[in-house]
C-alpha cells in the first residue's frame, strides 16, 4: 500500500491545517490566526525537519511576511519526498508567495511547472488567472 502523507492546504492564502500535520491541534490555523503564530512559529523551527513540519514552517513564515524564509523553507522539501498532490501544492504556494511578492517571471515558472505536473490541476484556474491578470 502506497503511503501518503497528507499536508496543510492553502485556501485564499490562509493556512488550513491538516489532521495529519504535526501539532496540528496545538497550532490549528484558528489558534494561528488568534495571536499564537509565534508560537507555532517556534514550534515548527525546532520540530522534526519533516515535509509537513517544514510546510508548516514555510507557511507560518508566509503568514508573517517573511517571503524569502518562507521560499527557503520550502525549497528544502526535496521533489523525491512528495507525491504527486503535494508537489501541487508546494508549486502553487511557491507561486502564490512570488505573487504577493511581485516576482511575476518566478509566479509564472512555479504555476507552469504545476501545469505541466498536473494539467488538470484544481489550482489550474488560479494560476491562468493569476498569469493573464500580470499580462505574463
Amino acid at each position: 500500500m502506497k503511503k501518503t502523507i497528507l499536508i496543510p492546504a492553502l485556501t485564499l492564502g490562509l493556512l488550513v491545517a491538516s489532521p495529519k500535520c504535526a501539532a496540528a491541534q496545538e497550532f490549528s490555523c484558528e489558534k494561528i490566526i488568534s495571536g499564537r503564530l509565534e508560537n507555532a512559529l517556534k514550534f515548527y523551527q525546532k520540530a522534526e525537519p519533516t515535509t509537513e513540519n517544514l510546510y508548516c514552517l514555510a507557511n507560518a513564515y508566509r503568514l508573517i511576511k517573511e517571503p524569502d524564509k518562507a521560499i527557503e523553507t520550502f525549497a528544502r522539501i526535496t521533489a523525491e519526498s512528495m507525491e504527486n498532490g503535494e508537489q501541487e501544492q508546494i508549486l502553487a504556494s511557491l507561486a502564490s508567495i512570488y505573487f504577493d511578492k511581485g516576482d511575476y517571471k518566478k509566479m509564472k515558472e512555479s504555476y507552469e511547472a504545476l501545469l505541466k505536473l498536473n494539467p488538470k490541476s484544481h489550482f489550474r484556474d488560479l494560476a491562468l488567472e493569476r498569469m493573464k491578470d500580470v499580462n505574463i
